[in-house]
């Protein structure tokens, strides 16, 4: 895969004349995918080669695993105290595309977005079994800890949103310590502008899994709600005292954003995209995601190099 690199600047480019999510959730998505074919090819000419060898056993089970990886979409976590801004930014990140509704309440269960061909709503248990709700479902089944929304959205294929529910407490109320159980690979905080990165909101994020807290992006949102003249000092301040707890930080107002899109998810509206801050705001979130799958690829490129080297000179003896 020599055009990696090539490629790598491209990565973090975007043109509003496209649909945004194909511009900022995919990005490095289909190297990786293309990757991915060349170690299942691998192991498939090693199974072939080594048919019935016990002792390259452990070298295919490593390659479909390094494959599983490749394959497997990235899961991006929104969180954030109560009203800051978390679903507003997720139906951004979604091109403003209509979800299903349910009667039921799910204001304290994590919401995972991913793909499907048509729309459909499943609650998940502790043990991962799943349940089917409708529109008529009225209670929640129990020990259900994540609600899998499946969108016919192209973008969802490389890159899941699970939406997280509000904090207040980070010691006393749900989600700071559960999240842990939840696989994520990367995190946006959402902290609200004109009260942006409180005390609290401090303590919940360092309670947070190292995991997650290394590939994050602060985003500040409601930024109509400040003057002109209030924006450097937020910013400033919050560069300031969370500085070094994120990698990429973002103002914007989400709400704005949204009514930058049309029906399709497309910039209909590019003065009022730029003016909003989203389109500072995806592309940051490329840069993150680009910047986990360049790891990710890199990672699996080493890994199948050195596993084929042994299974080679396994062969040759």
């Amino acid at each position: 895969m020599t055009h990696v690199k090539a490629n790598q600047d491209a990565l973090v480019t975007g043109s509003v004349n496209e649909p945004l999510p194909e511009s900022a959730f995919t990005a490095g998505h289909e190297i990786a995918l293309d990757f991915a074919r060349s170690v299942r090819n691998a192991r498939l000419r090693l199974e072939n080669a080594g048919a019935g060898l016990a002792r390259l056993a452990p070298a295919i089970r490593a390659l479909r695993h390094i494959e599983a990886q490749l394959l497997r979409p990235l899961r991006l976590a929104v969180l954030g105290e109560f009203n800051s801004g978390k679903s507003t930014l997720a139906n951004l990140m979604v091109g403003n595309a209509p979800l299903p509704t349910l009667q039921i309440s799910n204001t304290r269960i994590p919401t995972l977005l991913h793909y499907e061909s048509d729309p459909v709503v499943t609650a998940v248990s502790r043990r991962g079994i799943s349940q089917a709700l409708t529109p008529t479902t009225r209670e929640m089944p129990p020990d259900t800890i994540r609600i899998h929304v499946g969108l016919p959205i192209p973008h969802l294929r490389a890159c899941e949103i699970v939406d997280f529910p509000g904090f207040a407490d980070p010691w006393l109320t749900y989600g700071i310590l559960d999240i842990s159980r939840h696989p994520v690979d990367a995190a946006i905080w959402c902290t609200f502008s004109t009260q942006a990165w409180k005390e609290s909101e401090s303590t919940a994020w360092r309670i947070l899994p190292a995991r997650i807290r290394a590939n994050s992006l602060l985003a500040v949102t409601n930024q109509d709600l400040l003057m002109d003249d209030q924006i450097p000092k937020v910013m400033a301040r919050i560069q300031n005292v969370a500085g070094s707890d994120f990698k990429q930080f973002a103002l914007l107002s989400a709400l704005q954003g949204r009514k930058a899109l049309n029906e399709r998810g497309e910039v209909r509206d590019p003065e009022l995209w730029q003016t909003s801050g989203a389109e500072d705001f995806y592309l940051r979130v490329q840069r993150l995601l680009s910047a986990i799958r360049q790891h990710r690829l890199e990672k699996a490129k080493t890994l199948t190099s050195d596993i084929a080297g042994s299974a080679l000179k396994f062969l040759g003896t």
